[in-house]
């Protein structure tokens, strides 16, 4: 269920169709850049209350790896 609803917001951030969107490509090698990201950051600290920065995304973490971060 968190998987589903990180791919709506990197779809939203990224300006694209959730279906374009695999759970096991990085933010970056979707397309990713800096304002996609700050975008994305606000709304994962909004909706799960959980902090990642730009380090965390730039460094090529999936939606699969963000929904296990979440687990921690």
């Amino acid at each position: 269920m968190k998987e589903q609803k990180i791919k709506l917001m990197w779809a939203k951030a990224l300006k694209c169709e959730s279906h374009d969107i695999n759970s096991t490509t990085s933010f970056v090698d979707l397309g990713g850049e800096s304002l996609a990201f700050v975008i994305l950051i606000d709304m994962l600290e909004q909706q799960f209350g959980v902090e990642f920065d730009f380090f965390d995304l730039g460094m090529g973490m999936t939606i699969n790896d963000i929904a296990e971060r979440m687990e921690q």
